[in-house]
């Protein structure tokens, strides 16, 4: 019979132990690098199957396409928007070592310490050592002749079906529809781009309704239009890209996004179940012929100025309607990493929480929060059968939102759905899953400088935008593969910063309990160790490394 051994996660009784000179075991370990992502889908053949369908600008492929897309995707994972970055990030980064030695080797030099890369190059044409695989201008060029209509169907189908053959899709099919402004520098150079009136809060606005003092506070920016249909699991680990379309900002997104669902659902048939979109893309035409063809339900919020709005809300007025009270789901709190701090840090930080804490309670009684912005109650309703909507030929349901305010006044507003329900508040916990998908949305956008264009060039920017989303969604299905679902759940930061670093950690085992330490922090727990404690250490560690050498090491103090 075999056992498993489970070791429970307690740095605190583990160090307290080390700092004693107790220890079982140690050893080092990285939790995650670069050269695991790409080896991952070199394993997986996904680089392949990529650079087979790529569409590609060149009849005659001096670099394999395979390459390119890879030093493409390592560019986005370094931060890096710019192709003179490569150099650097192939002899730094794990791109190197995935590949394999057919591509290049790493060497150490042993006089100056400097990385060097020996590289075979591809077109056998070299007359001199080659220091990297390829000139990092051919990338740059080859990305910038590949031509962006043909590169969005390129994601749009090849890429997706990558992602449903690693299993990204499941059985629940959430999907959302979602539109998203790409500002770009005031140059009109930016081919495709269209400048628009942007209120404070990034809205865009017709400036001809605007009084002179509500145009002081508006700008004018140029900028692209992002509509994407995004993926999202049932548990929140996995959000991926699953379409993308790139166009001026002055187009409107509703067509677009349509027709991105129907070619969807023509290519992927029965993955996607349910489309959640807000108001800007209500289309009771679309709405009706994607529930006929394709059996996707959509859910989206409705105007106040259409005829069904005001149905829903008549039904509100009658006697006998039920009304439930309404909790919305707890969203999960993204926890921050956790690191052993010195005692005296530690209660440093716990006085400061709780001074912290009276101070927000002081504040709070002083100044008490503005009862028109405090939610006191939510109840919901819902109605069936609902056919005052002409555009849409098939009946639909609807739920209504009463907010009661401390005030005592009240907001509604409502959702319509073309799926049954059994109580309406699962509409409203379906509607929150697109408002925790905004703040994932939100950090793609900032936190990985989708903006940073370095190139006017129309290809050059769909290339930064497509790539960008594409090692996002592997990034996130390769985590997920790993059983890091939960890293999706932390600020995309987090996750690039335990890329780019890929630190390796040292792990401390102790009567069933293991701690795990970074090299600074293990360093300055060995530099700060008693006499004592540092004897019985040292004597652990010479017993270790006999052990895995199968020699017995003798002190010869």
């Amino acid at each position: 019979m075999s056992y498993i051994r489970v070791y429970e996660n307690n740095p605190r009784f583990v160090l307290k132990a080390f700092r004693e000179g107790q220890v079982d075991y140690i050893e080092a370990t990285s939790e995650l690098a670069e050269m695991d992502f790409f080896k991952f889908l070199v394993k997986r053949k996904v680089l392949k199957r990529l650079a087979e369908t790529y569409p590609t600008p060149r009849k005659k492929e001096e670099v394999a396409a395979w390459f390119h897309i890879s030093s493409d995707m390592s560019m986005r994972l370094h931060g890096s928007h710019s192709f003179r970055s490569l150099n650097y990030i192939w002899k730094t980064g794990g791109l190197i070592e995935a590949l394999g030695q057919d591509i290049a080797s790493k060497k150490i030099d042993p006089d100056t310490g400097n990385v060097i890369i020996e590289c075979r190059g591809f077109n056998g044409k070299n007359v001199y050592d080659r220091s990297t695989p390829c000139d990092q201008d051919t990338v740059r060029k080859f990305s910038k002749d590949t031509n962006a209509g043909r590169l969005q169907v390129w994601y749009n189908n090849d890429v997706v079906k990558a992602y449903q053959d690693l299993g990204a899709f499941d059985s629940k099919g959430i999907f959302i529809g979602d539109a998203t402004y790409v500002f770009v520098p005031d140059n009109p150079s930016y081919e495709g781009s269209a400048v628009l009136v942007f209120d404070e809060h990034n809205h865009p606005v017709d400036p001809d309704k605007l009084s002179r003092e509500q145009l002081l506070k508006c700008q004018r920016r140029r900028c692209y239009k992002l509509i994407t249909l995004l993926h999202v699991t049932g548990d929140g680990d996995l959000f991926i890209c699953a379409g993308v379309h790139i166009v001026s900002g002055n187009q409107h997104e509703n067509p677009i996004l349509w027709r991105m669902v129907e070619r969807f659902c023509q290519k992927f048939p029965g993955v996607m179940k349910l489309l959640i979109t807000d108001r800007g893309f209500i289309n009771g035409k679309k709405m009706a012929g994607c529930k006929k063809r394709f059996g996707v339900d959509t859910l989206i919020p409705v105007k106040k100025n259409m005829d069904i709005y005001q149905d829903i809300m008549g039904l509100t007025r009658l006697e006998g309607t039920e009304w439930e009270d309404y909790e919305a789901p707890e969203r999960k709190v993204l926890p921050e990493e956790e690191e052993e701090k010195p005692d005296v840090i530690r209660r440093r930080e716990e006085r400061r929480q709780k001074t912290l804490k009276k101070k927000k309670k002081k504040e709070q009684k002083e100044k008490p929060p503005d009862p028109s912005k405090v939610i006191v109650r939510r109840q919901v309703a819902g109605f069936h059968d609902l056919d005052t909507w002409s555009e849409c030929p098939i009946p639909l349901s609807g739920a209504v939102m009463r907010e009661e305010y401390l005030d005592g006044h009240e907001d509604r507003w409502a959702l319509t759905t073309t799926r049954e329900f059994d109580s309406p508040g699962e509409l409203f916990d379906d509607y929150t899953i697109r408002e925790d998908v905004e703040e994932r949305h939100r950090q793609y956008k900032c936190f990985w400088n989708l903006s940073k264009f370095r190139s006017t060039d129309f290809s050059l920017v769909a290339n930064q935008i497509i790539y960008l989303l594409m090692t996002y969604s592997f990034l996130q299905i390769h985590l997920r593969l790993r059983d890091l679902g939960k890293i999706n759940h932390q600020t995309i930061e987090t996750i690039k910063r335990k890329l780019k670093e890929a630190q390796p950690k040292v792990i401390i085992y102790h009567q069933d309990r293991v701690a795990f330490l970074t090299i600074p922090h293990y360093t300055s727990l060995l530099l700060t160790l008693t006499e004592k404690a540092r004897k019985r250490i040292l004597r652990r560690a010479k017993q270790m490394w006999g052990e895995l050498l199968e020699v017995e090491i003798f002190d010869p103090g």
